[in-house]
């Protein structure tokens, strides 16, 4: 006779977890940064929990119909937005690419049929303006002068941000662990492209993070965070994007910067980027600096429209004096 509670309890099986165990083993190796492989788990667990109770097949054995009917799912029934969608189309590529599946051609038909439709299309990226230091002072200014209790530490996000190019992400994961504020070297671990990057500030923006870690800190353990909130953990990016924003569109309201520019945090990183550019660094050091995997992405910076109009004018007053 079998044990009775063997028979009695209530057994589940996870027929996900065989394949989201494969695919998280492959995506390790590859160097997948954490937080991508955990969107994509999450994402890869959707499609085969469909797979399992709605197709009632296994990932192998769908056919060219299946994923049609998966996608109207994420459209019709979970109202996915198109970006979304295309998160899920790109990794069931994957899925289907590096496991090898015997039923990969039926996914590239799907990918192709995709092509035809214009679906999934890589959208042109949106490009912004990018900030003058004229209208960063500006920014930094109105932050300070504003009745914020957080007003120190998030002016001093936007121009640590400024100054070293970085991403707005990179900035609110610092640790004090990765400052020198000897030298004004901060070390970025956790980057786009998983590199470490070294970058510098400011002599007086040194000087204006020591006074806040002086009066403003909560605590300064090496693994506490550079900018903390009231619980001295990390600040949230949406807090200093709505701190950002709110700024930017009252000094659009008072002519300060211009209504017809595009203006978002990242164009703090632009304008960083377009800055040295017109101080004459060289288009790879600067990537190198911002931590552009690829130097087409510096060389976009170094087309902008803003940045030409500049060269036009100044290649004009070159051939001015050269007639006189």
């Amino acid at each position: 006779m079998e044990d009775i509670e063997e028979l009695l309890l209530i057994k589940e099986v996870d027929k996900t977890k065989p394949w989201i165990d494969k695919f998280t083993e492959i995506r390790k190796f590859a160097n997948i940064k954490e937080s991508t492989l955990r969107q994509d788990i999450q994402r890869l667990r959707v499609f085969l929990n469909y797979c399992y109770n709605t197709l009632e097949k296994e990932p192998d054995e769908l056919q060219f119909d299946d994923f049609i009917k998966f996608f109207k799912y994420l459209e019709d029934e979970r109202k996915i937005s198109v970006s979304t969608q295309d998160h899920y189309y790109k990794l069931l590529s994957v899925f289907y690419r590096i496991l090898f599946l015997p039923n990969r051609d039926e996914y590239e038909k799907f990918k192709e049929y995709c092509k035809e439709l214009g679906k999934f299309k890589r959208k042109e990226v949106e490009h912004f303006d990018e900030l003058t230091p004229e209208e960063v002072n500006e920014i930094i200014k109105h932050i300070l002068r504003s009745n914020s209790a957080t007003k120190v530490r998030d002016a001093l996000i936007i121009r640590l941000t400024y100054d070293t190019g970085a991403r707005i992400g990179e900035i609110l994961n610092l640790k004090l662990k990765d400052c020198d504020f000897k030298k004004g070297i901060f070390k970025f671990r956790d980057t786009k492209g998983r590199e470490v990057r070294l970058t510098v500030c400011a002599i007086d923006t040194l000087k204006a993070l020591k006074h806040y870690m002086d009066y403003y800190m909560k605590s300064k353990k090496s693994e506490d965070y550079l900018f903390q909130n009231k619980n001295g953990g990390k600040v949230g990016y949406y807090w200093i994007r709505k701190v950002f924003n709110r700024t930017v569109n009252e000094l659009v309201g008072k002519g300060i910067i211009p209504k017809n520019k595009r203006i978002t945090l990242h164009s703090l990183r632009h304008g960083r980027v377009v800055d040295l550019l017109n101080k004459g660094y060289g288009v790879d050091i600067v990537g190198d600096y911002v931590g552009h995997k690829d130097i087409k992405t510096t060389m976009v910076y170094a087309h902008s429209n803003s940045r030409k109009m500049k060269l036009l004018k100044q290649i004009q007053k070159d051939l001015d004096k050269g007639t006189k």
